[in-house]
């Protein structure tokens, strides 16, 4: 391992830090919030709907 190269655990660590998402317009904005959150009620009400229809028949 070389001076200028990260310990394993850093490594990793910066591996994960780079592939989460950026949740910086969740806290920033409000709006932003409801958005978001209305977009999760609708996704799964839709997929109650997908899957309670094709029982009904």
């Amino acid at each position: 391992m070389n001076d200028d190269e990260p310990p394993p655990a850093g490594r990793a660590r910066t591996l994960l830090r780079s592939l989460a998402p950026d949740l910086s317009p969740w806290r920033a904005s409000r709006d932003f919030r409801y958005l978001w959150t209305s977009g999760c009620v609708t996704s799964f009400g839709s997929f109650l709907t997908y899957v309670a229809v094709p029982t009904c028949h």
